[in-house]
């Protein structure tokens, strides 16, 4: 028996000690039959040809145990995993290194790098290596000027002229993305791990005026777009706002953008500057 552990001669033995009216099971824990759905009860319409039965003597509930994930918050060490998500490993970066190993090498060559002797080196010849936002000389700046324990969520937008419809008109649009800073840089640059949301579909609209005022009207109503969009990331940027992270640790979080990804057109879309301007300097055509 699975409860008391008393040894009976077959399975049919057991099931009789257990369905019996001494049964060992507590009396919140007997068995119990799921509730049967009305359509494999059987046909109550006149109507309706299909049917459905159900075996009487099946699907019942002997109690409540403790599953494999019970079981690992019940382990010595559950207390190491609260205080380090990456528990075993030392830190995230110890445990990136795991990864790589485990998805990239055979258990032989993983042996074999572990025997090796690795030099730790520290910020050789005071050359600072740069990674992500983090590591930018810009986010600590920003940073300085930051309330005390406040948490930087960098904001990464992304946009360009989509066709939405083909034989229809042919009807165009400009599609508005958006992603943070935190996220690993592979994260973000794999399509299948929808890092990136789309937030706004904005409209390219035909105006009836001069064509010399067309492009500056359509650049406008972008910008407008955006501002309507983007208007509560503007409040967190300036003003900053409480929300949790994926540890539920309330944080004060400020949203400054840092980056906009797009083509050359919409750049100078963007940065409202004609074609022979540069959208991100003050260089213009004639200099070259």
């Amino acid at each position: 028996c699975p409860n008391c552990n008393a040894e009976f001669p077959s399975i049919e033995a057991v099931i009789l000690h257990l369905n019996s009216q001494s049964t060992c099971w507590p009396h919140e824990s007997r068995p119990q039959q799921f509730p049967i759905p009305p359509g494999l009860q059987g046909s109550h319409s006149s109507t309706s040809s299909t049917t459905g039965h159900y075996h009487p003597q099946a699907g019942y509930v002997f109690g409540v145990g403790k599953n494999l994930f019970d079981r690992l918050q019940e382990d010595e060490y559950d207390y190491r995993r609260k205080i380090n998500t990456y528990y075993p490993f030392h830190d995230e970066g110890e445990w990136e290194l795991g990864r790589f190993l485990v998805e990239n090498l055979t258990q032989t060559q993983i042996d074999k790098f572990l025997k090796l002797k690795w030099p730790h080196v520290v910020n050789t010849r005071g050359q600072h290596e740069y990674g992500n936002y983090m590591s930018a000389d810009m986010a600590w700046k920003i940073q300085d000027h930051l309330q005390v324990g406040a948490t930087q969520v960098p904001i990464i937008l992304g946009s360009d002229k989509t066709p939405v419809t083909r034989i229809t008109g042919g009807l165009e649009m400009h599609l508005l993305f958006i992603t943070i800073g935190n996220l690993d840089s592979e994260v973000r640059s794999k399509a299948t791990l929808r890092a990136w949301r789309c937030i706004a579909y904005m409209p390219i609209a035909k105006f009836r005026v001069h064509p010399d005022y067309q492009g500056i009207l359509q650049a406008q109503l972008w910008h407008k777009c955006v501002d309507l969009v983007c208007a509560n990331l503007k409040i967190a940027a300036k003003d900053g706002c409480f929300m949790p992270d994926p540890s539920q640790y309330i944080r004060y979080v400020f949203t400054p953008l840092v980056a906009h990804v797009c083509d050359l057109p919409e750049a100078m879309m963007i940065a409202a500057v004609s074609k022979s301007a540069s959208p991100i300097t003050m260089a213009m055509q004639a200099n070259f």
